[in-house]
């Protein structure tokens, strides 16, 4: 696959490299078409024979279940089957045994609906994205099924579309107490601004005691990715230069009292963007944070498309059999 470049639009193909996290989240960032600017790649691991090769388009959220499998979310038809989203075995084919999901599109004119997170745990999936109804029932933007791929009819959510914008939750971070964490841009109940960041009940309902609410700025912000630390700290990334005040190039953390960690200011940035932009991160078992994205630097550091950051903020180098270029697209 060596020179193969990958668009928000080329047909692609899964192809399985290695256990390790990073590039579980190099191929999730590289291959899934986050943002219309999407970047070259050459790809050089060792790649597993045993693993069939499955064509797809315009890939929009990838994740590994516990025991292995992946769930797939794209917006058009693949080789297989047609749907939002569905399984795929451990060798590459389709789980004929999963029952395949379709969103249907949003009311700001944003296409035929979006699942841009997958959140799977050992009985559960829960799905984000921008969407009006999952297999013809209403859920808005979020939704839950069981293993086999089901609606959980008793997840309700109430979550309402931002007032412009193609974007509603693009990222989940599920809780030890079983509530979750969610990220975006969308409009929660009786409020007239548009939010980035909530929390959902169990049951779908948003969390009124959760006051974390941030501003971001300066202009066009978006948050794609969230994630937990095992100390409570929690992450969020994507493109942004302020965060309540504190100057914060696109990654922020926020102490388990809801204050923004002053001591975590790594920073990313482009040739043709100083904040640059972070699709995906990854928290290590060592505490080690992965971010992928599209940014050239890391504190000033040659990193194309992916970084490794300590716990305190510090850069890390990241050595693996994968060689990333970025490159604007015209």
């Amino acid at each position: 696959m060596k020179g193969k470049t990958f668009t928000e639009r080329s047909e692609v193909r899964f192809i399985r490299v290695s256990s390790h996290e990073f590039l579980k989240l190099l191929i999730a960032t590289v291959m899934i078409g986050v943002f219309p600017k999407v970047l070259s790649a050459e790809i050089e691991p060792l790649i597993d024979p045993t693993f069939a090769p499955l064509t797809v388009r315009s890939l929009s959220a990838l994740a590994f279940e516990p025991g292995g499998k992946m769930l797939v979310a794209t917006n058009f038809y693949t080789s297989a089957r047609e749907g939002s989203l569905f399984r795929v075995t451990t060798n590459g084919t389709t789980d004929n045994s999963f029952i395949i999901v379709s969103a249907a599109g949003s009311p700001n004119g944003c296409g035929p609906g979006v699942i841009n997170a997958i959140l799977p745990t050992e009985k559960t999936i829960f799905i984000g994205g921008d969407f009006a109804a999952l297999n013809g029932a209403t859920h808005a933007l979020v939704g839950k099924l069981n293993y086999e791929g089901a609606l959980d009819q008793n997840f309700k959510s109430v979550l309402g579309f931002s007032s412009g914008g193609c974007t509603g939750v693009r990222s989940m971070a599920l809780q030890t107490d079983g509530k979750m964490l969610i990220a975006g841009l969308f409009r929660l109940p009786g409020q007239g601004a548009d939010s980035r960041l909530a929390r959902l009940n169990p049951d779908g309902s948003v969390d009124t005691t959760f006051s974390l609410s941030p501003n971001f700025g300066p202009e066009y912000v978006v948050v794609n990715a969230i994630a937990l630390q095992s100390d409570g700290k929690l992450i969020l990334a994507g493109r942004f230069g302020v965060v309540s005040g504190f100057e914060r190039h696109s990654i922020v953390r926020f102490n388990p009292d809801g204050t923004v960690d002053q001591a975590f200011s790594p920073a990313v940035s482009s040739d043709w963007d100083s904040n640059g932009w972070i699709s995906s991160v990854v928290v290590q078992p060592d505490s080690r944070i992965l971010l992928g994205g599209y940014f050239q630097y890391a504190n000033g550091l040659r990193r194309d498309g992916l970084a490794r950051i300590r716990v305190d903020g510090s850069w890390t180098q990241v050595s693996m059999p994968v060689k990333l270029r970025m490159k604007r697209s015209i």
